[in-house]
């Protein structure tokens, strides 16, 4: 659980703080790629209505 909390905190600081900006220009996509694996990782689905 510690570690998928540092990397959930960990991009949203860097979202927020500007830290991705060089690397991409939006970081929605980057975001749910991570919640995609962190829902995989306790073999979990996400909901069908949320992309």
């Amino acid at each position: 659980m510690v570690t998928s909390w540092r990397q959930v905190y960990g991009l949203q600081c860097m979202a927020v703080y500007g830290h991705q900006e060089f690397a991409f220009g939006d970081h929605v996509a980057l975001h749910e790629d991570m919640v995609s694996a962190l829902l995989e990782r306790f073999g979990l689905d996400p909901h069908p209505t949320v992309r």
